[in-house]
């Protein structure tokens, strides 16, 4: 296991495929949903990897998994700061490529914002299940989680993942979403400052946003955005359309690859 120290916080991290590693391409960097962590991607980073030759990094981001606990109360500008956490481990783990942003969930969310923040680092995202706006669905969504923890039933999932964090980090998580003044958080804005193409995939049966979820994409931003709204399929589409997504993921960076 490897660890790194930012701002007195104690970040797991692992890298991928490190034999494909070359300073002038780019790496894939994962970024996980607001309640998962390294082993809850199961082998869908190692194959996505593999397949396209190239390096990646996965980390559990703070508060969850072997990373350092949650301490304190989030407000809703966390994915913002997590994207310039992102930026500050690039540079503390001296990666210097173009990257590759993959981010499902919040994650995906912070792909996006990564990339309209500093689109001079970014290449390409594949951004699954993102939330750019909050929907009722989102709400009603996390609300059902709420109950499902409060059961021991995801408690007890969770537990095999974040351990003693698995309390902080959950709440972290529907604590914000749920907040009274939520329903006017929106990332549009930076969605127009993102230059990389965009790749975005949702599943029909998420259970946390619509379609008007990758709709604002192909409005707000200004490069090539290309939208997926997959048959059968939940909020995991590399979990339950796996084989669909390794294919859109490298047929977008073939096409790409010249921009």
């Amino acid at each position: 296991m490897s660890f790194i120290q930012i701002n007195n916080k104690s970040i797991h991290y692992k890298l991928l495929s490190e034999e494909y590693f070359s300073s002038e391409i780019p790496i894939i960097i994962f970024l996980h949903e607001g309640l998962g962590s390294i082993p809850q991607w199961k082998k869908f980073p190692e194959e996505l990897c593999a397949k396209l030759k190239l390096t990646g990094l996965i980390y559990d981001r703070y508060g969850h998994g072997k990373s350092s606990k949650l301490e304190e109360k989030r407000d809703d500008n966390f994915l913002h700061k997590e994207a310039d956490f992102l930026l500050l481990m690039l540079e503390k783990l001296n990666i210097i490529n173009e990257i590759i942003l993959f981010g499902h969930s919040d994650g995906g969310t912070i792909s996006l914002l990564f990339a309209g923040k500093y689109p001079k680092r970014v290449k390409a995202v594949i951004s699954e299940a993102h939330h750019v706006i909050i929907e009722e669905i989102s709400k009603i969504g996390i609300q059902e989680a709420v109950k499902f923890y409060k059961s021991g039933l995801l408690e007890t999932l969770l537990e095999k993942h974040h351990g003693e964090k698995t309390e902080s980090m959950f709440y972290g998580w529907a604590d914000t979403w749920l907040s009274e003044n939520i329903d006017d958080w929106s990332v549009l804005d930076l969605l127009q400052k993102i230059t990389a193409p965009v790749l975005t995939i949702q599943g029909k049966e998420d259970q946390y946003g619509t379609e008007i979820q990758l709709t604002a994409i192909t409005e707000n931003c200004k490069g090539y955005t290309e939208t997926h709204f997959l048959s059968e399929c939940g909020h995991v589409p590399h979990l339950h359309q796996k084989a669909k997504v390794l294919s859109l993921v490298e047929k977008f960076l073939s096409q790409n690859n010249n921009e």
